[in-house]
């Protein structure tokens, strides 16, 4: 059996304490679970506590009573406050028992308004105290100026206390000699000390956030290679560094005169509590502030995530006092660049103890929200309508629950999924999306300074270079957001295709222009093409063209070396473990959304409600995540696969982000869920028994048309969700329940969802196309089925030729049955006119046809939906349209352009369908595509 790692800690003197506590945890039997394998506390946290309330229904039922007792906000948050308390600290007595008062507290936050008023925290703590009645209860005081005297007074009169927001040496040592000058007071006046027990709260990854800013900002300006690496060997270090120095300061403290009196005496030393032990920067170890942090005497807490972590990886041995000569040598080094630390760990306290603030009044706004709905008439955040299948969710829900997969999913066992060893390794790998979200809160702050200097140098554009997960997130979230005043616009480049670069080149100043290069494996060959595009473009308008391009990809890649050689402006490195279609909470989402002016913390902030909503505490049934993919999973399963996404204006574009992660994830072994996104919603008798419906609806979009014509379809019996956002910035949240549910439908329907074993296929036929093409200047011979007015049609699915172009169509599509589905691939500019005339297209074959419709552009569904054409059920009819290029616009540094690329990739679509068998259809326009592609849609509506 696996030792575990959390009782192993307590060999070496240190007790594991969680950063985290709500309703659910404890009801739950979490929590319970958790002290059974060895957690000795818990410390409380009100941004969590708010994001429960906001998310979940943790906290319904007691609200519910105390609105019929009347009661106000600050009742109503006492209350909640105080009952949460009270049970953690009555789970954890049986700890506080046997380790003789030492370990088993439960620390509670005052108001952080207090932080500077010393008897006002005095007056409220000795008002709550009574409140808790319980001994197991730590009091939260802040290391501020004015907490000092305030943690001296509660002290001296037998509070046990839990000191916050320490970042310095000089700010634990004011906080130790408090504790003891209070301890004294109170043995003075007879008492006995032995049951006092206080922390000093240490931060420790803060400080690494706040260094290795300065640390980037010198290495963009370093002039030579060894002063850029001194400057990459302090990265990540100071906050370990600065806490090894602050428990030597305890050594000598504690172990020292000082307190030697108070020891003989029974007083317990006031021990060191290592706190922000969250890994904040992604690319760092998920433990890196547990692992080497192990000594005696020391308190660590952990959010839920790194005590996953800790649990299933967690390597424990004595470290905190191991190279000392180094840690002080990266203090030294750090303050001889100039980087003060005693003003930066100031600085910190003071931006926490304002961070602390904000959440209490979000919390307490969140609670007169709630407070305002439950005592008003609301609409429903989620319900579905689900017919006959109603009874078949709700037991695999029951069964969900029975199987603990909300708890599996947070542990990350990919058992779940697949029972290989080796496909279970990949799968676990790539689950690092569960937990990123609250990490890339951290980088917000950066994020914001950094899209601020890009304004202030003058931008007025930025281009993302992009293909799939790397590019939908940020267009759905320019199109939703827009560009906040005085922000550079942005434009998102995912096309090979001549006049869609063209017309991109076009409406831009490149001499102000900002360049983003996203790409995970940093090799995908469009993005590496548009990129030696416009850098050539740059090279013949200044001297340093780096200055305008930053690249986004995951570290030790291809790009990331191509970022340093050519001195790019920022180069951001993303985890390996989140697959790009689950990247919307990294930097592939947040670097351009914080470019156009987003508040980027605000988003993230409302992303989280929907992670704690979605915590492994929760129930299946209340689960917003785990509910949603069962839904999907099993009416999946019985045949309704054909996900019909009606989305409200304002958020009309997140169909383009969940097309990709439905059918990139689900489209395999035969199976897959088919996202139909940007379709018009038509008269109930149109559709099979394929669709079910979601409706994603904005608060404010009034739309009672629709309205109808859901209730409608749910009239006639096809099943309907509804999802209702307060706001557009609930979209946050929503990328995160979408992938929940994906991996919850995955796991039903029996798949991985973390894999794309089919995408390379048309990758690898392209290359093979451009080598033949090199070789013999040509491609593969083909013989056009009908040739009519220079548009040239193409097929090897059986057709017999003749007949006009209209009715060679509707042959093709003659076979189709109920379960099928058209694929309309438009390798064409992506304009206001092929958009009008293709969505006119597909709605004729909708509605002639009673088949589901998609519509997607080449090559950028080739990263999206191009997965489920190849991996999923074989019920495909797909139509590819290409043109003749008016322009080949030339590669620099290949032998070949744009028009040729493009073309390759359609023909190795083409070829990789039809070589399994799928039925395909090329329609070649000419050179005139619009006049070409309009005389189609005429003929198919039987116009001449």
């Amino acid at each position: 059996m696996k030792a575990n790692p959390i009782k192993k800690l307590r060999k070496y003197g240190q007790s594991l304490w969680l950063d985290h506590i709500r309703r659910a945890l404890i009801t739950s039997g979490a929590l319970q679970k958790l002290i059974d394998e060895g957690l000795m506390g818990v410390t409380s946290n009100p941004t969590i506590f708010e994001k429960a309330i906001a998310g979940s229904k943790d906290y319904d039922e007691q609200m519910q009573l105390l609105l019929s007792e009347g009661k106000g906000v600050p009742e109503i948050l006492n209350a909640l406050t105080v009952q949460d308390i009270q049970m953690a600290a009555d789970l954890f007595r049986p700890v506080y028992e046997k380790t003789k008062e030492e370990d088993g507290f439960v620390s509670i936050e005052l108001d952080p308004a207090l932080a500077h008023r010393t008897e006002a925290t005095l007056q409220a703590a000795k008002n709550l105290h009574p409140l808790l009645n319980r001994k197991n209860v730590m009091i939260k005081v802040p290391a501020t100026a004015e907490g000092i005297p305030a943690i001296e007074a509660l002290t001296a009169e037998g509070f046990s206390i839990n000191v916050t927001l320490i970042f310095s040496v000089e700010q634990y040592e004011q906080v130790a000699r408090a504790y003891i000058a209070g301890l004294k007071k109170w043995v003075q006046q007879g008492r006995s000390s032995e049951s006092i027990r206080s922390v000093a709260s240490v931060f420790v990854s803060r400080l690494d956030t706040v260094v290795d800013r300065l640390i980037d900002e010198r290495l963009h300006a370093a002039k030579t290679a060894s002063e850029r690496e001194i400057l990459r060997s302090l990265l990540g270090k100071a906050g370990i560094a600065n806490a090894k120095r602050i428990y030597q300061k305890f050594k000598e403290i504690f172990h020292g005169p000082a307190f030697l009196d108070l020891q003989k005496q029974g007083a317990a030393p006031q021990r060191p509590l290592w706190a922000s032990t969250g890994t904040k920067n992604p690319n760092y170890s998920d433990l890196l502030y547990v692992e080497a942090l192990i000594g005696p005497h020391t308190v660590n807490t952990v959010p839920p995530a790194t005590l996953t972590a800790f649990q299933d990886h967690g390597k424990v041995r004595a470290t905190l006092e191991e190279n000392l000569e180094e840690a002080e040598a990266v203090l030294e080094t750090l303050e001889e660049l100039g980087i003060d630390l005693r003003e930066r760990t100031r600085r910190l306290q003071e931006e926490g103890v304002a961070s602390f603030s904000d959440s209490f009044q979000k919390l307490t706004r969140c609670i007169a929200a709630k407070r305002e709905r439950m005592l008003g008439e609301h609409e429903e955040r989620f319900s579905a309508s689900l017919g006959h299948d109603e009874e078949a969710v709700h037991a695999r829900l029951r069964s969900l629950e029975k199987e603990k997969f909300a708890e599996r999913l947070w542990t990350k066992e990919a058992s779940l999924w697949k029972s290989d060893p080796k496909i279970q390794e990949k799968i676990k790998n790539r689950l690092g999306w569960l937990t990123i979200t609250e990490a890339m809160l951290e980088q917000a702050a950066d994020l914001t300074a950094f899209a601020r200097s890009i304004k202030e140098a003058g931008f007025t554009r930025v281009v993302l270079l992009g293909m799939g997960g790397s590019s939908l997130c940020p267009e759905v979230c320019r199109k939703t957001y827009g560009v906040a005043p005085g922000y550079p616009d942005l434009r998102v480049l995912d096309s090979t295709d001549p006049a869609t670069i063209l017309s991109v080149e076009r409406s831009v100043n490149l001499e102000t222009t900002l360049f983003i290069l996203a790409s995970k494996s940093g090799t995908t060959i469009e993005v590496e093409s548009l990129y030696r595009y416009f850098f050539k473009k740059l090279q013949a308008l200044r001297d340093l063209p780096g200055e305008q391009f930053i690249a986004i990809t995951d570290p030790g890649t291809p790009l990331e070396k191509l970022a340093q050689e050519n001195g790019f402006r920022r180069i951001f490195l993303t985890p390996r473990d989140i697959g790009g279609r689950y990247s919307a909470h990294t930097y592939f989402g947040l670097v351009p959304l914080a470019l156009i002016g987003v508040d980027v913390a605000a988003f993230l902030d409302r992303a989280l409600e929907m992670v704690q909503a979605s915590q492994s505490c929760v129930p299946a049934e209340e689960n917003p995540g785990i509910r949603l993919g069962a839904i999907l999973g099993v009416l999946g399963r019985e045949g309704r696969d054909k996900v019909t996404l009606i989305a409200s204006p304002a958020i009309g574009s997140f169909g383009y982000w969940l097309e990709q992660l439905l059918a990139e994830s689900t489209g395999k072994e035969g199976r897959g869920l088919l996202p139909i996104e940007g379709e018009a919603v038509g008269r109930p008798e149109i559709y099979g028994e394929d669709r079910l419906f979601v409706s994603l609806r904005v608060a404010s979009d009034k739309d009672d048309l629709t309205d109808r014509k859901l209730r409608t379809l749910q009239e006639h019996g096809h099943p309907v969700v509804r999802i209702l956002l307060r706001d557009p910035l609930d979209l946050a949240g929503e990328f995160f329940r979408w992938e929940v549910a994906t991996a919850t439908a995955g796991a039903i329907l029996g798949i991985n969802p973390f894999d794309e074993p089919n995408v390379t296929e048309s990758k690898e036929n392209t290359q093979r196309l451009l080598e033949a093409f090199r070789k013999s200047g040509r491609f593969p011979s083909r013989e056009p089925i009908l040739e009519e007015e220079g548009i040239r049609l193409y097929s090897d699915s059986g057709i017999a030729p003749g007949g006009f172009l209209q009715e060679m169509v509707w042959k093709f599509l003659g076979p189709a049955k109920g379960s099928d589905y058209v694929a309309l691939m438009a390798y064409l500019e992506r304009s206001a006119v092929h958009e009008e005339l293709l969505q006119r297209l597909r709605s004729l074959i909708r509605d002639r046809t009673r088949l589901a419709a998609t519509l997607g552009y080449g090559p950028r569904f080739l990263h999206s939906t191009g997965q489920f054409h190849k991996g999923g059920p074989d019920a495909g009819f797909f139509i590819q349209i290409t043109a003749e290029d008016q322009e080949a616009l030339p590669i620099p540094g290949e032998d070949y352009g744009f028009s040729l690329l493009k073309q390759s990739q359609a023909l190795g679509d083409y070829l990789s369908l039809t070589n399994r068998g799928r039925r395909v259809l090329e329609i070649r326009l000419g050179r005139e595509v619009e006049a070409d592609l309009r005389k189609v849609v005429n003929r198919m509506e039987n116009r001449s």
